[in-house]
């Protein structure tokens, strides 16, 4: 009768088990620690958050982390950019002016056209190329697979 059904996951229960996955991974690693300390997710939660029973606070502390290491990123890909590459370093500088005129009229053409630029477009190849350096190059190469 029930030959044809393959019974599956979710996508519900398959983020749940990939906020375990990341939990079990990376609490050693101090995630517990700087969840507590941050003031993100109090003591008597972040269990339930590492080990995926809790989805809405793992969602927003994911996110949160995600951003963080993102902005670390960035700030050592700037630095690089800086030193190595005075072209990249001036369509850095480019873009900047450009997000920051965007910030007095947030439209979506002015994102489009932010977004096609020859700045944007070397800026993100170079960003990529960054984030995809070998783990030895940088320290937060441990946590690298999180925005793989």
């Amino acid at each position: 009768m029930f030959k044809g059904v393959l019974p599956r996951m979710g996508m519900f229960h398959t983020s749940c088990t990939l906020f375990r996955i990341i939990g079990k991974r990376y609490a050693d690693a101090g995630l517990k620690d700087l969840c507590i300390e941050s003031g993100v997710k109090a003591e008597g939660s972040i269990a339930g958050v590492l080990e995926g029973r809790k989805y809405n606070r793992a969602v927003r502390f994911n996110k949160l982390m995600y951003e963080a290491l993102i902005r670390l990123a960035w700030k050592g890909f700037y630095a690089s950019c800086v030193t190595e590459d005075d072209d990249l370093k001036e369509n850095v500088f480019e873009l900047g002016l450009k997000v920051d005129e965007m910030s007095d009229n947030i439209c979506r053409n002015t994102i489009s056209e932010i977004l096609s630029t020859r700045e944007f477009s070397d800026v993100s190849n170079k960003c990529q190329q960054y984030l995809q350096t070998p783990r030895s190059k940088w320290d937060l190469s441990s946590f690298r697979t999180w925005w793989n």
